[in-house]
């Protein structure tokens, strides 16, 4: 040690670090943040990389990574999926119950004890009163309804995740289309018809001797009617 200078070994740094984090932030907390990794490993914990954008311009502004151990992930997980309707999977904005932990070895890190579901279902409600609003601005929002439905509907494209509870519901009334024909098209895939993978809605119908195609993007890409 040089006279007058106090150094620390790195170890003895972190530990430090981890103190003072633990006597300065030992409560939980609530914080919002969107997932942009989740990955389950085989013993059941979940592992989360989170990030915080900013709103006008998309960039990443905060990162952390969170840990939700096994015993707590499998009750979160159901419920959080049940409440909400959708999968606990990247890209969905969360709120999250999380202390604050640092190890000298493995640096920052948030452990997850609890979810409020309420959030994530309100901000998919933003996000789609934006979609629409676009699309009214854009003048596409009913081009659905200008199409002309034929008496008997002979072809239906179905583009959606195959595990969506909206493609459960045409599964479960299929049966009313008898004598039609249709196809799914994984959401997840890209369409060469837009510039956009995730669509709302792809409808095509059939008639005797016409035939017509709307589509609507549900991320602001293209939208378009044309023959086929």
């Amino acid at each position: 040690m040089t006279s007058g200078r106090k150094e620390f070994s790195l170890l003895e740094l972190n530990a430090c670090v981890r103190n003072t984090l633990q006597e300065s932030l030992p409560e939980r907390y609530w914080v919002r943040a969107e997932i942009s990794e989740a990955r389950i490993h085989p013993s059941g914990h979940c592992y989360l990389e989170l990030i915080e954008k900013e709103e006008q311009s998309g960039k990443t502004v905060a990162k952390a990574r969170a840990t939700i151990w096994a015993t707590t992930f499998r009750l979160l997980q159901p419920w959080f999926e049940q409440s909400t309707g959708q999968l606990f999977t990247s890209g969905i904005k969360i709120l999250i119950q999380v202390s604050i932990s640092f190890h000298e070895l493995y640096g920052y890190n948030l452990t997850v004890h609890d979810i409020d579901p309420a959030y994530t279902l309100g901000d998919a409600a933003r996000r789609r009163a934006a979609i629409l609003q676009q699309l009214r601005e854009e003048g596409v929002a009913d081009m659905n309804k200008e199409l002309t439905w034929p008496i008997l509907p002979q072809r239906i494209a179905v583009i959606s995740s195959p595990s969506a509870a909206g493609y459960g519901d045409f599964m479960k009334y299929k049966t009313i289309l008898t004598g039609t024909k249709y196809t799914l098209f994984s959401s997840r895939r890209p369409c060469k018809a837009t510039k956009q993978n995730n669509l709302s809605f792809m409808l095509s119908t059939e008639s005797t001797g016409t035939k017509s195609c709307s589509m609507v993007s549900s991320s602001f890409g293209e939208a378009e009617r044309r023959p086929t």
